[in-house]
Protein backbone atom coordinates (compact mmCIF):
# COMPACT_ATOMS: atom_id res chain seq x y z
CA UNK A 1 0.00 0.00 0.00
CA UNK A 2 2.81 2.78 0.81
CA UNK A 3 4.67 1.79 -2.56
CA UNK A 4 1.29 2.41 -3.99
CA UNK A 5 0.59 5.60 -2.39
CA UNK A 6 4.02 7.21 -2.88
CA UNK A 7 3.44 6.36 -6.73
CA UNK A 8 1.36 9.64 -7.65
CA UNK A 9 0.39 7.37 -10.83
CA UNK A 10 -1.04 4.59 -9.28
CA UNK A 11 -2.67 6.28 -6.73
CA UNK A 12 -4.84 8.80 -9.38
CA UNK A 13 -5.32 5.91 -11.17
CA UNK A 14 -7.11 4.47 -7.53
CA UNK A 15 -8.48 7.74 -6.65
CA UNK A 16 -9.83 7.66 -10.65
CA UNK A 17 -11.52 4.04 -10.00
CA UNK A 18 -12.90 4.81 -6.85
CA UNK A 19 -14.27 8.39 -7.92
CA UNK A 20 -15.78 6.57 -10.95
CA UNK A 21 -17.47 3.91 -8.95
CA UNK A 22 -19.21 6.18 -6.26
CA UNK A 23 -20.09 9.37 -8.87
CA UNK A 24 -20.99 8.25 -12.19
CA UNK A 25 -22.95 5.38 -12.34
CA UNK A 26 -26.70 6.21 -12.91
CA UNK A 27 -25.55 9.63 -13.25
CA UNK A 28 -27.76 11.00 -15.90
CA UNK A 29 -30.19 8.82 -15.81
CA UNK A 30 -32.31 9.72 -12.66
CA UNK A 31 -34.33 12.68 -12.87
CA UNK A 32 -33.42 15.71 -11.61
CA UNK A 33 -33.68 16.36 -7.70
CA UNK A 34 -36.03 19.33 -6.88
CA UNK A 35 -35.79 22.25 -5.70
CA UNK A 36 -31.97 23.39 -5.95
CA UNK A 37 -31.37 20.86 -8.59
CA UNK A 38 -34.01 21.92 -10.98
CA UNK A 39 -32.98 25.75 -9.77
CA UNK A 40 -29.86 25.50 -10.63
CA UNK A 41 -29.86 23.18 -13.95
CA UNK A 42 -32.67 25.48 -15.74
CA UNK A 43 -30.71 28.92 -14.29
CA UNK A 44 -27.52 27.21 -16.69
CA UNK A 45 -29.75 26.22 -19.28
CA UNK A 46 -30.91 29.72 -19.58
CA UNK A 47 -27.83 31.31 -20.01
CA UNK A 48 -26.20 29.03 -22.22
CA UNK A 49 -29.31 29.60 -24.65
CA UNK A 50 -29.29 33.68 -24.12
CA UNK A 51 -25.44 33.65 -24.29
CA UNK A 52 -25.87 36.06 -21.50
CA UNK A 53 -22.86 35.18 -19.24
CA UNK A 54 -23.49 37.72 -16.54
CA UNK A 55 -27.04 37.83 -15.25
CA UNK A 56 -28.29 34.32 -13.62
CA UNK A 57 -32.18 34.01 -14.59
CA UNK A 58 -34.37 31.40 -13.44
CA UNK A 59 -37.84 31.00 -15.32
CA UNK A 60 -36.18 33.91 -17.25
CA UNK A 61 -36.66 36.27 -14.33
CA UNK A 62 -33.81 37.22 -12.49
CA UNK A 63 -32.10 34.56 -9.68
CA UNK A 64 -29.94 35.90 -7.08
CA UNK A 65 -29.39 32.61 -4.84
CA UNK A 66 -26.45 32.01 -6.08
CA UNK A 67 -22.56 33.48 -8.14
CA UNK A 68 -22.05 32.20 -11.15
CA UNK A 69 -19.07 29.95 -10.99
CA UNK A 70 -21.81 26.75 -10.89
CA UNK A 71 -23.74 27.92 -14.04
CA UNK A 72 -20.89 28.85 -15.91
CA UNK A 73 -19.47 25.13 -15.82
CA UNK A 74 -23.28 23.75 -16.43
CA UNK A 75 -23.49 25.91 -19.15
CA UNK A 76 -19.84 24.22 -20.81
CA UNK A 77 -20.98 20.99 -19.53
CA UNK A 78 -23.98 21.59 -21.87
CA UNK A 79 -21.93 22.83 -24.54
CA UNK A 80 -20.09 19.71 -24.45
CA UNK A 81 -22.72 16.96 -23.65
CA UNK A 82 -25.77 18.27 -24.28
CA UNK A 83 -28.45 20.04 -22.41
CA UNK A 84 -29.29 16.63 -20.02
CA UNK A 85 -29.06 15.70 -16.42
CA UNK A 86 -25.62 14.36 -16.86
CA UNK A 87 -24.59 17.93 -18.15
CA UNK A 88 -26.10 19.71 -14.90
CA UNK A 89 -24.06 17.31 -12.83
CA UNK A 90 -20.83 17.13 -14.75
CA UNK A 91 -19.17 20.09 -12.84
CA UNK A 92 -20.20 18.86 -9.11
CA UNK A 93 -18.55 14.96 -10.21
CA UNK A 94 -15.64 16.69 -12.07
CA UNK A 95 -15.02 19.39 -8.71
CA UNK A 96 -15.82 15.66 -6.43
CA UNK A 97 -12.22 14.39 -8.41
CA UNK A 98 -10.56 17.65 -7.86
CA UNK A 99 -11.47 17.73 -4.26
CA UNK A 100 -10.05 13.94 -3.50
CA UNK A 101 -6.76 14.96 -5.83
CA UNK A 102 -6.27 18.53 -3.49
CA UNK A 103 -6.54 16.27 -0.06
CA UNK A 104 -4.06 13.32 -1.26
CA UNK A 105 -1.36 15.88 -2.08
CA UNK A 106 -2.17 17.90 1.01
CA UNK A 107 -2.00 14.76 3.15
CA UNK A 108 0.97 14.20 1.28
CA UNK A 109 3.22 17.32 1.93
CA UNK A 110 1.75 17.39 5.75
CA UNK A 111 2.46 13.87 6.31
CA UNK A 112 3.30 11.23 3.83
CA UNK A 113 1.88 9.69 1.12
CA UNK A 114 0.21 6.85 2.50
CA UNK A 115 -1.74 9.24 4.63
CA UNK A 116 -2.73 11.50 2.05
CA UNK A 117 -3.64 8.32 -0.23
CA UNK A 118 -6.34 7.07 2.42
CA UNK A 119 -7.98 11.09 3.02
CA UNK A 120 -8.34 11.41 -0.65
CA UNK A 121 -9.82 7.53 -1.08
CA UNK A 122 -12.35 8.49 2.25
CA UNK A 123 -13.24 11.72 1.29
CA UNK A 124 -14.64 10.24 -2.48
CA UNK A 125 -15.92 7.59 -0.75
CA UNK A 126 -17.88 9.69 1.86
CA UNK A 127 -21.97 9.73 2.27
CA UNK A 128 -22.22 13.13 2.13
CA UNK A 129 -19.71 13.89 -0.82
CA UNK A 130 -20.87 11.24 -3.16
CA UNK A 131 -24.44 12.62 -2.60
CA UNK A 132 -23.72 16.60 -3.30
CA UNK A 133 -21.07 15.32 -5.75
CA UNK A 134 -24.14 13.98 -8.13
CA UNK A 135 -25.85 16.64 -7.24
CA UNK A 136 -26.23 19.75 -9.85
CA UNK A 137 -25.49 22.35 -6.71
CA UNK A 138 -22.88 24.81 -5.83
CA UNK A 139 -21.64 22.69 -2.71
CA UNK A 140 -18.69 20.46 -4.58
CA UNK A 141 -17.54 23.47 -6.18
CA UNK A 142 -17.23 24.98 -3.23
CA UNK A 143 -15.56 21.63 -1.36
CA UNK A 144 -13.11 21.96 -4.57
CA UNK A 145 -12.43 25.47 -3.50
CA UNK A 146 -11.58 24.83 -0.13
CA UNK A 147 -9.46 21.92 -0.25
CA UNK A 148 -7.19 23.80 -3.66
CA UNK A 149 -7.32 27.07 -1.22
CA UNK A 150 -5.88 25.54 1.95
CA UNK A 151 -3.31 23.19 -0.05
CA UNK A 152 -1.91 26.25 -1.62
CA UNK A 153 -1.73 27.90 1.78
CA UNK A 154 0.43 24.88 3.26
CA UNK A 155 2.35 24.57 0.14
CA UNK A 156 3.37 28.04 0.46
CA UNK A 157 3.64 28.65 4.02
CA UNK A 158 5.38 25.35 5.20
CA UNK A 159 8.88 25.07 5.52
CA UNK A 160 10.90 23.56 2.29
CA UNK A 161 12.63 20.93 4.92
CA UNK A 162 11.76 20.02 8.10
CA UNK A 163 13.05 22.55 11.06
CA UNK A 164 13.31 24.93 8.20
CA UNK A 165 11.68 28.78 8.43
CA UNK A 166 8.45 29.51 7.35
CA UNK A 167 7.88 30.76 3.77
CA UNK A 168 5.62 33.49 2.35
CA UNK A 169 4.32 32.39 -1.13
CA UNK A 170 1.26 31.57 -0.04
CA UNK A 171 -0.78 34.87 -0.78
CA UNK A 172 -1.27 34.98 -4.19
CA UNK A 173 -2.44 31.21 -5.03
CA UNK A 174 -4.33 31.81 -1.86
CA UNK A 175 -6.43 34.81 -3.16
CA UNK A 176 -7.18 33.32 -6.61
CA UNK A 177 -8.45 29.98 -5.15
CA UNK A 178 -10.47 31.95 -2.09
CA UNK A 179 -11.75 34.49 -5.54
CA UNK A 180 -12.96 31.06 -7.08
CA UNK A 181 -14.33 29.72 -4.01
CA UNK A 182 -16.32 32.93 -3.54
CA UNK A 183 -17.41 32.93 -7.46
CA UNK A 184 -19.31 29.21 -6.41
CA UNK A 185 -20.63 29.92 -3.19
CA UNK A 186 -20.29 33.52 -1.89
CA UNK A 187 -18.60 35.61 0.91
CA UNK A 188 -17.65 32.36 3.12
CA UNK A 189 -14.88 31.54 -0.11
CA UNK A 190 -13.05 33.94 1.53
CA UNK A 191 -14.22 34.48 5.23
CA UNK A 192 -13.68 31.40 6.50
CA UNK A 193 -10.57 29.78 5.25
CA UNK A 194 -9.07 33.36 6.11
CA UNK A 195 -10.26 33.18 9.67
CA UNK A 196 -9.03 29.73 9.92
CA UNK A 197 -5.59 30.79 8.47
CA UNK A 198 -5.84 34.14 11.13
CA UNK A 199 -6.67 31.29 14.18
CA UNK A 200 -3.63 29.04 12.75
CA UNK A 201 -1.07 31.78 12.61
CA UNK A 202 -1.99 33.20 15.74
CA UNK A 203 -1.57 29.39 17.68
CA UNK A 204 1.67 29.08 15.50
CA UNK A 205 2.72 32.93 17.61
CA UNK A 206 3.88 34.14 13.70
CA UNK A 207 0.67 36.39 12.83
CA UNK A 208 4.15 38.31 12.27
CA UNK A 209 3.69 36.85 8.55
CA UNK A 210 0.68 39.18 7.95
CA UNK A 211 3.06 42.28 7.66
CA UNK A 212 4.78 40.95 4.65
CA UNK A 213 4.06 42.75 1.06
CA UNK A 214 3.01 39.71 -0.25
CA UNK A 215 -0.28 40.02 1.42
CA UNK A 216 -1.47 43.24 -0.47
CA UNK A 217 -0.48 40.88 -3.76
CA UNK A 218 -3.16 38.34 -2.11
CA UNK A 219 -5.57 40.73 -1.80
CA UNK A 220 -5.27 42.07 -5.35
CA UNK A 221 -5.34 38.50 -7.01
CA UNK A 222 -8.84 37.47 -5.38
CA UNK A 223 -10.01 41.12 -6.44
CA UNK A 224 -8.84 40.39 -9.78
CA UNK A 225 -10.74 36.65 -9.95
CA UNK A 226 -14.04 38.20 -8.56
CA UNK A 227 -15.01 41.98 -8.93
CA UNK A 228 -15.03 41.99 -12.35
CA UNK A 229 -18.38 39.81 -12.43
CA UNK A 230 -19.37 40.89 -9.12
CA UNK A 231 -19.17 44.87 -10.63
CA UNK A 232 -20.99 43.62 -13.96
CA UNK A 233 -23.80 42.04 -12.42
CA UNK A 234 -24.64 44.40 -9.98
CA UNK A 235 -24.60 47.57 -12.62
CA UNK A 236 -26.69 44.96 -15.28
CA UNK A 237 -29.79 44.53 -12.64
CA UNK A 238 -28.89 48.24 -10.90
CA UNK A 239 -28.06 46.63 -7.76
CA UNK A 240 -30.85 44.43 -7.88
CA UNK A 241 -28.85 41.01 -8.10
CA UNK A 242 -26.38 42.66 -4.96
CA UNK A 243 -29.27 43.25 -2.45
CA UNK A 244 -30.89 39.74 -2.98
CA UNK A 245 -27.51 37.94 -2.56
CA UNK A 246 -25.47 39.71 0.12
CA UNK A 247 -28.39 40.64 2.25
CA UNK A 248 -31.04 38.57 1.70
CA UNK A 249 -29.19 35.18 0.91
CA UNK A 250 -26.49 35.65 3.06
CA UNK A 251 -26.82 38.11 6.09
CA UNK A 252 -30.31 37.15 6.26
CA UNK A 253 -30.80 33.49 6.08
CA UNK A 254 -27.63 33.64 8.62
CA UNK A 255 -29.35 35.87 11.27
CA UNK A 256 -32.62 34.03 10.98
CA UNK A 257 -33.71 30.12 9.90
CA UNK A 258 -34.93 30.36 6.34
CA UNK A 259 -37.96 28.15 5.47
CA UNK A 260 -38.13 24.56 7.51
CA UNK A 261 -34.16 24.66 7.47
CA UNK A 262 -33.25 25.37 11.10
CA UNK A 263 -31.78 23.40 14.09
CA UNK A 264 -29.45 22.65 17.34
CA UNK A 265 -26.23 24.10 17.99
CA UNK A 266 -25.12 20.35 17.40
CA UNK A 267 -26.88 20.22 14.05
CA UNK A 268 -23.99 19.69 11.91
CA UNK A 269 -21.85 18.15 14.87
CA UNK A 270 -24.23 15.11 14.53
CA UNK A 271 -25.28 15.11 10.72
CA UNK A 272 -20.91 14.85 10.18
CA UNK A 273 -21.41 11.08 11.82
CA UNK A 274 -23.75 10.47 8.68
CA UNK A 275 -22.16 12.55 6.07
CA UNK A 276 -18.95 10.95 6.43
CA UNK A 277 -20.26 8.04 6.81
CA UNK A 278 -18.78 4.99 6.55
CA UNK A 279 -15.43 6.26 7.75
CA UNK A 280 -17.39 8.07 10.61
CA UNK A 281 -17.15 5.10 12.69
CA UNK A 282 -13.81 6.01 13.57
CA UNK A 283 -14.53 9.77 15.01
CA UNK A 284 -13.74 9.15 18.23
CA UNK A 285 -10.04 7.74 18.27
CA UNK A 286 -9.35 10.04 15.01
CA UNK A 287 -10.29 13.25 17.22
CA UNK A 288 -8.56 11.95 19.96
CA UNK A 289 -5.19 11.31 18.48
CA UNK A 290 -5.68 14.53 16.65
CA UNK A 291 -6.06 16.17 20.24
CA UNK A 292 -3.03 14.70 21.50
CA UNK A 293 -0.98 15.13 18.63
CA UNK A 294 -1.74 19.31 18.70
CA UNK A 295 1.08 19.98 21.28
CA UNK A 296 4.42 20.33 19.86
CA UNK A 297 5.91 17.97 22.84
CA UNK A 298 3.72 15.00 21.52
CA UNK A 299 5.17 12.11 20.50
CA UNK A 300 4.66 12.51 16.88
CA UNK A 301 5.82 17.02 17.33
CA UNK A 302 7.11 17.41 14.05
CA UNK A 303 3.31 17.33 12.70
CA UNK A 304 1.85 19.19 15.45
CA UNK A 305 1.40 22.39 12.69
CA UNK A 306 -0.45 20.55 10.29
CA UNK A 307 -2.65 19.05 12.94
CA UNK A 308 -3.46 22.27 14.18
CA UNK A 309 -4.49 23.59 10.99
CA UNK A 310 -6.79 20.79 10.51
CA UNK A 311 -8.26 21.57 13.85
CA UNK A 312 -8.29 24.98 13.66
CA UNK A 313 -10.17 24.12 9.66
CA UNK A 314 -12.49 21.99 11.26
CA UNK A 315 -13.48 23.68 14.08
CA UNK A 316 -14.00 27.15 12.47
CA UNK A 317 -16.67 25.92 9.94
CA UNK A 318 -18.30 23.80 12.93
CA UNK A 319 -18.66 26.58 14.87
CA UNK A 320 -19.29 28.72 11.90
CA UNK A 321 -21.84 26.61 10.87
CA UNK A 322 -23.16 25.64 14.20
CA UNK A 323 -24.20 29.30 15.61
CA UNK A 324 -25.94 29.70 11.84
CA UNK A 325 -29.88 29.74 12.09
CA UNK A 326 -30.02 28.64 8.74
CA UNK A 327 -28.96 24.96 8.41
CA UNK A 328 -28.63 22.75 5.76
CA UNK A 329 -26.20 19.19 5.38
CA UNK A 330 -24.48 21.26 2.57
CA UNK A 331 -23.20 23.89 4.71
CA UNK A 332 -20.63 21.66 6.44
CA UNK A 333 -19.15 20.12 3.56
CA UNK A 334 -15.84 22.31 3.15
CA UNK A 335 -14.80 21.18 6.36
CA UNK A 336 -14.79 17.23 5.34
CA UNK A 337 -11.37 17.15 3.79
CA UNK A 338 -10.12 18.58 6.93
CA UNK A 339 -12.14 15.22 8.88
CA UNK A 340 -10.53 13.09 6.05
CA UNK A 341 -7.49 14.27 6.48
CA UNK A 342 -7.24 13.64 10.65
CA UNK A 343 -9.13 10.03 9.68
CA UNK A 344 -6.31 8.94 6.80
CA UNK A 345 -3.42 9.89 9.46
CA UNK A 346 -5.16 8.04 12.16
CA UNK A 347 -5.53 5.17 10.18
CA UNK A 348 -2.34 5.01 8.81
CA UNK A 349 -0.70 5.06 12.31
CA UNK A 350 -2.58 2.68 13.78
CA UNK A 351 -1.65 0.22 10.60
CA UNK A 352 2.15 0.91 11.39
CA UNK A 353 1.82 0.51 15.35
CA UNK A 354 2.22 4.65 15.86
CA UNK A 355 -1.10 4.77 17.54
CA UNK A 356 -1.99 1.96 19.79
CA UNK A 357 -5.89 2.76 21.24
CA UNK A 358 -7.04 0.61 23.23
CA UNK A 359 -8.56 -2.48 21.86
CA UNK A 360 -12.18 -2.18 22.95
CA UNK A 361 -12.31 0.92 21.12
CA UNK A 362 -11.29 0.13 17.80
CA UNK A 363 -13.70 -2.95 18.18
CA UNK A 364 -16.45 -0.49 18.91
CA UNK A 365 -16.07 1.65 16.34
CA UNK A 366 -15.89 -1.21 13.67
CA UNK A 367 -18.95 -2.25 15.10
CA UNK A 368 -20.61 0.36 13.57
CA UNK A 369 -20.38 -0.75 10.30
CA UNK A 370 -22.77 -3.53 11.60
CA UNK A 371 -24.91 -1.20 12.40
CA UNK A 372 -25.26 0.76 9.61
CA UNK A 373 -25.42 -2.33 7.63
CA UNK A 374 -28.91 -2.90 9.50
CA UNK A 375 -30.32 0.34 9.65
CA UNK A 376 -29.91 0.47 5.91
CA UNK A 377 -31.59 -2.99 5.20
CA UNK A 378 -34.30 -2.08 7.72
CA UNK A 379 -34.38 1.05 5.92
CA UNK A 380 -34.72 0.00 2.87
CA UNK A 381 -37.57 -2.53 3.67
CA UNK A 382 -39.42 -0.11 5.68
CA UNK A 383 -39.04 2.14 2.56
CA UNK A 384 -39.96 -0.54 0.37
CA UNK A 385 -43.25 -1.17 2.21
CA UNK A 386 -41.99 -4.80 2.96
CA UNK A 387 -42.78 -4.37 6.94
CA UNK A 388 -46.56 -3.30 6.26
CA UNK A 389 -45.71 -0.11 8.28
CA UNK A 390 -46.84 3.41 7.00
CA UNK A 391 -44.36 6.55 8.01
CA UNK A 392 -46.92 9.78 8.00
CA UNK A 393 -48.02 10.34 4.37
CA UNK A 394 -44.98 8.31 3.07
CA UNK A 395 -45.97 6.58 -0.08
CA UNK A 396 -43.92 3.49 -0.11
CA UNK A 397 -41.19 2.47 -3.05
CA UNK A 398 -41.81 -0.97 -3.61
CA UNK A 399 -38.48 -0.82 -5.98
CA UNK A 400 -36.34 -0.41 -2.73
CA UNK A 401 -37.18 -3.74 -1.73
CA UNK A 402 -34.31 -4.96 -3.98
CA UNK A 403 -31.83 -3.16 -2.27
CA UNK A 404 -32.76 -5.01 1.11
CA UNK A 405 -29.40 -7.43 1.10
CA UNK A 406 -26.99 -3.75 0.32
CA UNK A 407 -26.85 -3.62 4.18
CA UNK A 408 -25.40 -7.12 4.51
CA UNK A 409 -22.62 -6.20 2.67
CA UNK A 410 -21.54 -3.67 5.08
CA UNK A 411 -22.50 -6.23 7.83
CA UNK A 412 -19.91 -8.75 6.19
CA UNK A 413 -17.25 -5.38 6.63
CA UNK A 414 -17.27 -4.73 9.72
CA UNK A 415 -17.46 -8.44 10.55
CA UNK A 416 -14.05 -8.66 8.23
CA UNK A 417 -12.43 -5.41 9.74
CA UNK A 418 -13.34 -6.81 13.39
CA UNK A 419 -11.62 -10.13 12.49
CA UNK A 420 -8.88 -8.70 11.19
CA UNK A 421 -8.05 -5.75 13.80
CA UNK A 422 -8.51 -8.68 16.18
CA UNK A 423 -5.87 -10.70 14.93
CA UNK A 424 -3.10 -7.94 14.72
CA UNK A 425 -3.30 -7.90 10.49
CA UNK A 426 -4.35 -4.00 10.21
CA UNK A 427 -2.52 -3.80 7.01
CA UNK A 428 -5.40 -6.01 5.74
CA UNK A 429 -8.11 -4.63 7.78
CA UNK A 430 -7.16 -0.86 6.76
CA UNK A 431 -7.27 -2.18 2.76
CA UNK A 432 -10.70 -3.94 3.51
CA UNK A 433 -12.37 -1.03 5.06
CA UNK A 434 -11.26 1.04 1.74
CA UNK A 435 -11.98 -1.77 -0.28
CA UNK A 436 -15.70 -2.47 1.50
CA UNK A 437 -16.17 1.27 1.82
CA UNK A 438 -15.50 2.02 -1.94
CA UNK A 439 -17.89 -0.99 -3.19
CA UNK A 440 -21.03 0.24 -0.73
CA UNK A 441 -21.33 3.67 -0.81
CA UNK A 442 -20.94 3.21 -4.65
CA UNK A 443 -23.30 0.45 -4.52
CA UNK A 444 -25.45 2.86 -2.57
CA UNK A 445 -25.59 5.91 -4.67
CA UNK A 446 -25.50 3.94 -8.03
CA UNK A 447 -28.58 1.40 -7.35
CA UNK A 448 -30.64 3.13 -4.84
CA UNK A 449 -31.34 7.33 -6.44
CA UNK A 450 -32.96 5.93 -9.67
CA UNK A 451 -35.73 4.03 -7.76
CA UNK A 452 -36.93 6.96 -6.76
CA UNK A 453 -37.44 8.38 -10.46
CA UNK A 454 -41.26 6.64 -10.55
CA UNK A 455 -42.50 9.02 -7.48
CA UNK A 456 -40.97 11.99 -8.87
CA UNK A 457 -43.51 13.78 -11.25
CA UNK A 458 -42.08 16.25 -13.59
CA UNK A 459 -39.91 14.14 -15.92
CA UNK A 460 -43.27 12.22 -16.99
CA UNK A 461 -45.47 14.49 -16.93
CA UNK A 462 -43.60 16.37 -19.50
CA UNK A 463 -42.96 13.11 -21.68
CA UNK A 464 -46.63 12.40 -21.22
CA UNK A 465 -47.82 15.35 -23.24
CA UNK A 466 -45.10 15.55 -25.30
CA UNK A 467 -43.99 19.38 -24.15
CA UNK A 468 -40.15 18.48 -25.68
CA UNK A 469 -40.74 19.47 -28.86
CA UNK A 470 -39.58 23.22 -29.10
CA UNK A 471 -41.67 23.93 -32.33
CA UNK A 472 -44.48 25.02 -30.38
CA UNK A 473 -46.26 27.49 -28.56
CA UNK A 474 -47.67 26.52 -25.43
CA UNK A 475 -48.81 28.51 -22.14
CA UNK A 476 -48.03 26.98 -19.20
CA UNK A 477 -48.84 27.36 -15.32
CA UNK A 478 -48.82 25.58 -11.88
CA UNK A 479 -51.55 26.27 -9.55
CA UNK A 480 -50.61 26.05 -5.73
CA UNK A 481 -47.51 23.70 -6.95
CA UNK A 482 -44.41 24.38 -8.42
CA UNK A 483 -41.52 21.97 -8.89
CA UNK A 484 -38.62 24.14 -10.88
CA UNK A 485 -37.46 21.09 -13.01
CA UNK A 486 -41.10 21.77 -14.34
CA UNK A 487 -39.10 24.62 -16.24
CA UNK A 488 -36.12 22.45 -17.01
CA UNK A 489 -38.20 19.87 -18.60
CA UNK A 490 -40.36 22.01 -20.85
CA UNK A 491 -37.82 24.61 -21.53
CA UNK A 492 -40.97 26.67 -21.24
CA UNK A 493 -41.86 29.71 -18.92
CA UNK A 494 -43.91 28.16 -16.40
CA UNK A 495 -46.29 30.32 -13.92
CA UNK A 496 -46.88 30.17 -10.89
CA UNK A 497 -50.70 30.68 -9.78
CA UNK A 498 -52.25 30.85 -6.18
CA UNK A 499 -55.99 32.16 -7.15
CA UNK A 500 -58.34 29.63 -8.72
CA UNK A 501 -59.91 32.93 -11.06
CA UNK A 502 -56.07 32.61 -12.31
CA UNK A 503 -56.47 29.29 -13.21
CA UNK A 504 -59.40 29.35 -14.66
CA UNK A 505 -58.23 32.38 -16.91
CA UNK A 506 -55.29 30.40 -17.59
CA UNK A 507 -56.92 27.59 -19.70
CA UNK A 508 -59.54 30.07 -21.26
CA UNK A 509 -57.44 30.46 -24.23
CA UNK A 510 -57.56 30.11 -27.50
CA UNK A 511 -53.98 28.99 -27.78
CA UNK A 512 -52.63 25.76 -26.31
CA UNK A 513 -52.11 25.53 -22.71
CA UNK A 514 -51.87 23.48 -19.71
CA UNK A 515 -51.63 23.62 -15.98
CA UNK A 516 -50.27 21.72 -13.60
CA UNK A 517 -52.05 21.06 -9.73
CA UNK A 518 -52.30 18.38 -7.42
CA UNK A 519 -54.76 15.70 -7.81
CA UNK A 520 -56.68 17.31 -4.63
CA UNK A 521 -56.94 20.50 -6.03
CA UNK A 522 -57.98 19.36 -9.43
CA UNK A 523 -61.18 17.54 -7.77
CA UNK A 524 -62.02 20.82 -5.95
CA UNK A 525 -61.95 22.72 -9.36
CA UNK A 526 -62.59 20.23 -12.11
CA UNK A 527 -65.86 21.55 -12.60
CA UNK A 528 -65.16 25.23 -12.82
CA UNK A 529 -61.72 24.70 -14.96
CA UNK A 530 -62.24 24.79 -18.85
CA UNK A 531 -59.78 21.76 -19.42
CA UNK A 532 -59.16 17.73 -19.04
CA UNK A 533 -56.63 15.82 -17.43
CA UNK A 534 -53.81 14.90 -20.22
CA UNK A 535 -51.37 12.86 -17.63
CA UNK A 536 -50.96 12.25 -14.18
CA UNK A 537 -47.86 11.43 -11.94
CA UNK A 538 -47.37 11.04 -8.45
CA UNK A 539 -44.89 13.03 -6.32
CA UNK A 540 -43.20 12.13 -3.60
CA UNK A 541 -42.67 16.16 -2.44
CA UNK A 542 -46.61 16.55 -2.45
CA UNK A 543 -47.42 13.13 -1.37
CA UNK A 544 -50.34 13.49 -4.37
CA UNK A 545 -50.55 12.85 -7.78
CA UNK A 546 -49.43 15.73 -10.04
CA UNK A 547 -51.85 15.95 -12.98
CA UNK A 548 -51.83 17.79 -16.16
CA UNK A 549 -54.98 19.44 -17.22
CA UNK A 550 -54.79 21.10 -21.06
CA UNK A 551 -57.65 23.03 -22.89
CA UNK A 552 -59.28 22.22 -25.58
CA UNK A 553 -56.41 23.82 -27.89
CA UNK A 554 -53.91 21.60 -25.98
CA UNK A 555 -55.50 18.70 -26.41
CA UNK A 556 -55.97 19.38 -30.35
CA UNK A 557 -52.76 20.21 -30.59
CA UNK A 558 -51.53 16.36 -28.66
CA UNK A 559 -50.95 13.66 -31.19
CA UNK A 560 -51.54 11.34 -28.14
CA UNK A 561 -54.41 8.33 -28.48
CA UNK A 562 -55.62 8.37 -24.84
CA UNK A 563 -56.84 12.53 -25.22
CA UNK A 564 -60.11 10.88 -26.47
CA UNK A 565 -60.97 9.24 -23.48
CA UNK A 566 -60.07 12.08 -21.42
CA UNK A 567 -57.04 11.03 -19.42
CA UNK A 568 -53.17 9.61 -19.94
CA UNK A 569 -52.34 7.86 -16.56
CA UNK A 570 -48.88 7.20 -15.45
CA UNK A 571 -48.47 5.33 -12.50
CA UNK A 572 -45.73 4.16 -10.16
Amino acid sequence: MDAAFRSRRIFYSLLFLAWAQTMLPNLGSVSLWDIDEGLNAEAAREMHESGDWVVPRFNFRLRDAKPALQYWCQAWAYRLVGVSEFGARLPSVVAALLAGGAVYELGRSMFSASVGGLAGLALVSSGLVVALGRFANPDALLLACTSLTFLAFWWGYSPRVPGGATRHAWFVPFGVACGLATLAKGPVGLLLPSLAVLLFLIWQRDVRILRHRGLLWGIAAYALVTMPWYLMVTIETRGEFARGFFLKNNVQRYLSADHSHHGSLLYHALFLLVGFAPWSVWILPTLGCAWRDRRADSPCGTDSAAVRLLLVWLGTYLLFFSVSATKLPGYGLPMYPAVALLTGRFMDGWRRGTYRPPRGLMLYSAAWLVLIGAILSIGFALSSGRLGIRVNHFRPVPALADLIPLGGGFVALGCAVIALAWRGLRTAAVVSLVAGCVAGVAAFAGWTLPRFDSVKAPRPLIAAVGLQRGDQEWRLASYLYFQPSLVFYSQREVQRLDDDRLAIEHLAVPTPAILFLTRTDWEALKTRLPGRVLAQAWDMYQQDEIVAVGNESACRSLDLPAVARGEVRRRP
